[in-house]
């Protein structure tokens, strides 16, 4: 069931922190799965490296990435781990790159960038 979302194609930095921080305090977990499409996934992945760029990374751990086939959203994700413990994943929902309904700025489809949180 989807809870909250956010399309993140023209959103600031801020916007997506208060996003994620919204959904934190309102379950409280430690582990979180936020799915979105090719476009979304290149955002929010940018997104993170326009925050650390002035910082020096020591934690070679922080991004993973994984390439499993057996995932019921879609074919692969990648989990940041924050320095306080949780866990963000950006999982690849394919249905949200169906070629309908294009951006004409970005050339992707309007869900592609749409960022979604389900309670699991």
């Amino acid at each position: 069931m989807k809870i909250m979302e956010i399309n993140i194609w023209d959103k600031k930095l801020k916007d997506i922190e208060n996003f994620l921080l919204e959904v934190h305090f309102k379950y409280r977990k430690t582990n979180y799965t936020f799915n979105t499409g090719e476009f979304g996934m290149l955002l929010f992945n940018k997104a993170i490296m326009e925050k650390l760029k002035d910082y020096s990374v020591i934690n070679q751990e922080f991004i993973s990435f994984d390439a499993n086939k057996k995932l019921e959203k879609g074919s692969h994700f990648v989990t940041y781990r924050l320095p306080n413990g949780i866990e963000i994943k950006i999982q690849h929902d394919p249905n949200l790159d169906k070629k309908e309904d294009i951006n004409e700025i970005t050339g992707f489809p309007n869900k592609s960038s749409t960022l979604y949180y389900e309670e699991s």
